[in-house]
């Protein structure tokens, strides 16, 4: 579990929140958070990124895999590629709240304070919600939800990179990549030198990974996933959870008192 992580919310309408409360995890994949931001036009719940990257170059060729054969593009480039595997993984997001944003009060009761950032965030990110859940053991959720899934799982904080329109180079006039974001992805297979480049290379096996990372547009989000990488749904599912623990659940005005 993420030490930094004090508490973990969940927002979303009461009846919703009720059923995760009652100890149902319902886990979306990639292809539904793209209809949410390209239908919906609500970037924030969706994410036309998720399970995707943008790659930004002047010029670039294309390799068909196990083959010699190339096509080589001398123009500027701007393209979404989507990671095939990660796009029916199920998914669930939490929201962290972290340390400097909590008190423990005389009543032994945990009062959390979000700056006006944060507030602002929830609201334009979360516009139907009404209620959030409060998990104030998140070790002990998380292990409930290890014990109750009985399959692979993946879960910790998203990390947070220039993916959608990366780095402004030559005065503005050029987009270049972030490298540490295509180094996080790759993480897992060591990269090769050859002809004097160096080979990064994101291997399908690890392809969750991409389900970690986000664009800095959504870091308000301080979002906690977890992810089940062995497992393909095509809609909405829930899973049942044993909760050892009763996960309480409030209006999300109070949130912002």
């Amino acid at each position: 579990m993420n030490k930094e992580s004090v508490c973990l919310l969940k927002f979303g309408k009461k009846d919703h929140i009720d059923q995760f409360s009652a100890g149902s995890l319902f886990c979306s994949d990639a292809v539904t958070l793209w209809g949410v931001e390209k239908d919906l036009k609500i970037r924030g719940q969706g994410d036309i990124l998720e399970a995707g990257s943008r790659i930004f170059s002047n010029n670039f060729t294309m390799q068909q895999h196990g083959t010699s054969d190339t096509t080589e593009f001398n123009m500027k480039s701007n393209i979404l590629v989507h990671y095939e595997p990660a796009e029916h993984i199920p998914v669930f997001c939490l929201y962290s709240v972290f340390p400097d944003e909590c008190l423990m009060g005389t009543d032994g009761k945990l009062d959390i304070r979000l700056s006006d950032i944060s507030k602002a965030t929830i609201c334009q990110h979360f516009p139907i919600a009404d209620s959030f859940a409060l998990i104030t053991n998140p070790e002990l959720f998380i292990n409930d939800v290890k014990d109750s899934i009985g399959c692979r799982m993946e879960y910790g904080l998203v990390h947070y990179f220039n993916i959608d329109k990366g780095f402004d180079v030559n005065d503005g006039k050029q987009s270049a990549v972030d490298m540490e974001y295509f180094k996080y992805l790759t993480q897992d297979t060591p990269p090769i030198s050859e002809n004097g480049k160096k080979i990064y290379s994101f291997n399908a096996d690890y392809v969750y990974r991409c389900l970690f990372c986000k664009d800095v547009f959504f870091s308000g989000e301080r979002e906690y996933r977890i992810v089940l990488p062995n497992d393909y749904i095509k809609c909405g599912t829930h899973y049942p959870v044993r909760l050892s623990e009763k996960i309480k659940v409030y209006p999300i005005d109070l949130l912002f008192k």
